[in-house]
């Protein structure tokens, strides 16, 4: 292997083990925002099984609530973007999420295949530096 080619080999397996660190941490994004939206599904849930008048905890910000009194509608307010709320029932949100952890699970589906991808360009240029290494021994 001459010296310009193992330059750019070495250059190349640094910017694949740098996708590969890149793509692990949007997996670990994904798993997250895929344990959220579960949680988030399973606490739908049960506020259906809340009374009218039940003391709650309603959250503010991630791990910040304020007390709370249940109230008959069993209709939840919905961020639709700027600055925009809509009343939706727990079935519609369920839906909703529903479709947020399809997405994501084809996006996990789409970084896993790429980093199998990532992994096998990065042995093959290991196999050409062992390679390369064996005829500089041999010669």
């Amino acid at each position: 292997m001459a010296e310009q080619t193992r330059r750019e080999r070495m250059f190349e397996a640094e910017m694949t083990n740098s996708q590969l660190e890149q793509v692990q941490e949007y997996l670990g994004s994904i798993a997250r925002q895929r344990a959220e939206i579960q949680t988030l599904k399973e606490e739908i849930d049960r506020y259906q099984n809340v009374k009218a008048g039940d003391d709650i905890l309603a959250p503010l910000a991630n791990g910040i609530f304020i007390r709370a009194k249940a109230v008959e509608d069993r209709t939840f307010l919905v961020n639709a973007g700027a600055g925009a709320v809509v009343p939706k029932s727990a079935s519609e949100v369920k839906t909703m999420l529903d479709k947020q952890l399809a997405e994501l699970e084809e996006y996990d589906l789409q970084l896993h295949e790429q980093f199998d991808r990532l992994l096998e360009r990065l042995a093959q240029i290991q196999k050409e530096f062992e390679a390369g290494a064996a005829q500089r021994k041999g010669a």
